[in-house]
């Protein structure tokens, strides 16, 4: 990532994106481009009276200092003035600028309350061409662990291939930061199931991660995982703040264009919670990919020598996986090892 643009409209809310974007692109060797929208209607588009023309110089005051204010402290920076409809030019100055990255706070620019991502951030995730950064209204612990030597960064899955597609952008980032990937996925809580049928959801979701992680690692990656029963919004929370990760990067789940936050989406409910850094990214790529599905106790496989060795191999990798604690689950892969070992016999 070379140039990440921040959208400013004069106000403190909007600013506190400039902070985590220069720690940012101070650790990725990139520069800012800092894009001062002055909003006008539709009907004054046309034409610029002269109180408009002293806020368009205002403005260009205004983000010339922040711009060169940024560059003394080595980013470099620059900024630009425009006026009209603040998304359509944020999108615009993006495509323009071949901006990889767009960083900006959900409730700063155009939003009517607290509890809503503001009307400007909305219409530009949903047409963005680029992934857009939502950076929390007090983002203070998140540069602190962002300018950390090694930080973490917080990746969800669920099996789906969209999600799945946060991971390019999730590796370009640890490329450049030297950062931890921690994989994470949620599984639903069954209150009348079984310890056994809890156990065996815990697994698959385990060997889902345990692939991904396998694969990472053979590209040189620095990965951990983690499961965790609950509700996904509930569990990213959990785990951003209990392993202190700097940023959590998932995908939308939804294309160009349509409706990206529907009522009650994951992506919704963190953008509410308003505490991390959450990198959006619109995925090209739909459906799911192959979970591992464990065979029911009256399953019959038949496996010559080849095969024998092949469920071993993934039998041992899959327990190295499993997390200490989890006993339920080890129980369970002793059991398979166990039904292998009789059907050689």
């Amino acid at each position: 990532m070379r140039t990440l643009l921040v959208p400013l409209d004069g106000s403190r809310l909007a600013e506190q994106a400039l902070a985590y974007a220069e720690v940012l692109a101070s650790r990725l060797e990139a520069k800012l481009l800092l894009v001062r929208i002055a909003e006008l209607d539709d009907r004054r588009e046309a034409y610029l009276t002269a109180r408009d023309e002293e806020a368009h110089h205002a403005a260009g005051e205004y983000v010339g200092a922040l711009a060169e204010e940024v560059s003394r402290r080595g980013v470099p920076a620059r900024g630009v003035v425009r006026c009209g409809r603040a998304a359509a030019w944020i999108l615009e100055e993006a495509r323009l600028r071949q901006a990889d990255l767009i960083v900006m706070t959900a409730h700063g620019m155009g939003c009517a309350g607290p509890a809503a991502c503001g009307r400007v951030a909305s219409e530009v995730l949903s047409r963005a061409q680029v992934p857009v950064l939502l950076v929390p209204t007090d983002p203070s612990r998140a540069v602190a662990l962002l300018a950390q030597r090694q930080p973490r960064i917080l990746v969800p899955l669920d099996g789906s291939l969209a999600a799945e597609e946060a991971l390019v952008v999730a590796k370009a980032l640890a490329d450049r930061l030297d950062a931890e990937l921690w994989l994470s996925t949620a599984y639903p809580r069954q209150e009348d199931a079984s310890r056994r049928q809890m156990a065996l959801t815990r697994i698959e979701a385990l060997s889902y991660l345990a692939q991904l992680r396998l694969h990472l690692a053979l590209e040189g990656y620095r990965a951990r995982m983690e499961v965790r029963p609950g509700p996904p919004a509930e569990v990213i929370g959990e785990v951003y703040h209990h392993r202190d990760a700097a940023l959590v990067v998932m995908a939308t789940h939804s294309r160009i264009g349509r409706d990206w936050l529907p009522t009650g989406s994951v992506p919704s409910r963190l953008i509410g919670d308003g505490t991390m850094p959450l990198l959006l990214v619109r995925p090209r790529r739909f459906g799911w990919t192959n979970y591992l599905y464990l065979p029911s106790s009256d399953c019959r496989l038949e496996l010559d020598g080849s095969g024998r060795a092949l469920v071993w191999a993934a039998l041992r990798a899959l327990s190295q996986a499993i997390p200490d604690g989890e006993e339920d689950a080890r129980n369970i892969l002793r059991d398979l090892e166990r039904t292998l070992l009789s059907s050689e016999g």
